[in-house]
């Protein structure tokens, strides 16, 4: 059986750039970290001396508790 081409194999979006792998691998860590973060308290990506960083997570982590009070 002979196999069809669907058309131009292209790179998927966001999947590199010019400064090495592209966010469409790092976001899933970002996201990732925000959970960790609001379970340990401590960051997984070198982001810890961001003020807005951890404003950002301290806010997921209440939100995350609020949620877990009221199940």
């Amino acid at each position: 059986m002979k196999s069809q081409m669907i058309g131009k194999k292209i790179a998927l979006d966001f999947t590199a750039s010019s400064a090495g792998n592209g966010l469409r691998w790092e976001i899933p860590f970002h996201l990732l970290d925000a959970f960790f973060y609001a379970a340990e308290g401590r960051m997984s990506v070198p982001f810890q001396d961001s003020r807005e960083a951890v404003s950002i997570l301290d806010t997921i982590k209440a939100a995350i508790d609020r949620g877990c009070e009221q199940r």
